[in-house]
């Protein structure tokens, strides 16, 4: 009986400050899954709730979250990041490298270019950005007229992605003479994959009949990648914000990852 007494040494675990076993860890989250499936006493009888309330009671709670607390290291990549609401989702991706994603593609006019090929050996501004107004006139001018700036702080180039049509992108940049600037190159996410693969896409290419979708297709971000790794990640609250994704908040972000 004492298997399934009160006093047994999963709550020992938890008066000790240790946490549970994997075992009983694993354990208790059956019992969560088959509980909200089925009654578990109707299952198992008292006997099984009673374990389960062993397991998923004061006993496991307890214990696992109190070592979490006091264990639980932020990554390297987190500090000073936004972890707002709008890029919470893609915290855990942080520091990863993304050019192992061979299959994915950005365009430089009817040019493919592997992830690899646009970030490995350089240190790189990200600039993510919708399209619009707040685009054309003070996002990407921000980072042409800072080329100074920018290189003086150590950044080798500055990559420009928005998400359409590789041809379309690239008539708009050689209209307001983006790609004439030194260490800017503007390209194109074609299908959205790139943008997905950061999770920063607001909705999908076309709707259920093949439609093109109207409106803005990505959020406006900002990030540092070094040699591919992605260090850090900012991300505007609004589309048509530039508050954290400037030249000036970004150049700051910049000196934080290499401090």
């Amino acid at each position: 009986t004492r298997a399934f007494d009160s006093q047994t040494d999963t709550s020992s675990c938890a008066k000790q400050g240790r946490a549970p076993s994997i075992l009983r860890l694993l354990s208790a989250w059956q019992f969560h899954r088959m509980l909200s499936a089925r009654p578990l006493h109707a299952r198992f009888g008292a006997l099984g709730w009673r374990y389960a309330q062993l397991l998923c009671g004061r006993g496991f709670s307890a214990g696992a979250a109190s070592t979490a607390k006091s264990t639980y290291a932020v990554p390297e990549g987190h500090h000073n990041s936004d972890l707002s609401s709008t890029a919470c989702h893609i915290g855990l991706g942080r520091r990863r490298d993304l050019t192992m994603r061979q299959d994915l593609h950005l365009w430089d006019g009817d040019t493919p270019l592997t992830l690899a090929q646009v970030f490995h050996n350089f240190k790189t501004l990200l600039i993510g950005f919708p399209g619009g107004r707040v685009c054309t006139e003070q996002h990407v001018p921000g980072y042409v007229q800072g080329v100074a700036e920018l290189e003086a702080a150590g950044v080798d180039k500055v990559v420009c992605v928005t998400v359409g049509d590789p041809q379309q992108v690239e008539q708009w940049a050689s209209q307001h003479g983006f790609n004439k600037a030194q260490k800017l190159q503007v390209l194109a996410d074609r299908n959205q994959s790139f943008t997905r693969l950061l999770g920063l896409e607001l909705s999908p290419l076309a709707d259920a009949h093949g439609q093109q979708q109207q409106g803005p297709l990505s959020q406006r971000y900002a990030a540092v990648v070094d040699n591919g790794i992605l260090l850090r990640l900012k991300v505007e609250q609004n589309p048509a914000d530039l508050k954290m994704t400037d030249l000036r908040s970004m150049l700051k972000t910049f000196e934080e990852a290499y401090a």
